[in-house]
């Protein structure tokens, strides 16, 4: 499955990353590992890599079912959870606004797409300049 995702516990944040052709429906069971992963929680700054991808997301039906899946987790009593797509390229980018329609309505999550990776990371709080170092860091 292209798409993995690591629980960063001491710096509270998910680094998920998508390669290849990734799908939503991956992308839907990679959620739902995560979801029940004890060190998951509503919250937990989320940091979605798609510099990999080299083919689109584009199933936008199962990003419809995907939304309804976030927000079982993203309800409304939920803290504000961030969540930034590093798309350093066009391919990664219409990936990033697949996922951004599928969170529409989640009002509590603020997600960003961007193509600086030192930006995305420094938009979580992050103390870091690059994904390499985080992983290395963690």
């Amino acid at each position: 499955m292209p798409v993995s995702y690591t629980i960063l516990k001491d710096l509270d944040v998910v680094y998920v990353r998508y390669w290849g052709r990734a799908s939503m429906a991956e992308g839907m069971k990679c959620f739902g590992d995560y979801l029940a992963h004890p060190d998951a929680h509503a919250g937990q700054k989320q940091l979605v890599d798609l510099s990999a991808v080299t083919v689109p997301i584009s199933d936008y039906a199962d990003a419809m079912k995907f939304m309804a899946r976030m927000a079982d987790m993203f309800h409304e009593a939920a803290p504000q959870t961030l969540l930034v797509c590093y798309a350093p390229h066009e391919i990664a980018r219409q990936s990033a606004f697949v996922g951004l329609r599928s969170w529409a309505g989640v009002d509590h999550v603020v997600f960003r797409v961007m193509d600086d990776e030192a930006a995305a990371l420094r938009f979580l709080g992050l103390p870091v300049d690059s994904i390499a170092e985080l992983l290395a860091s963690a």
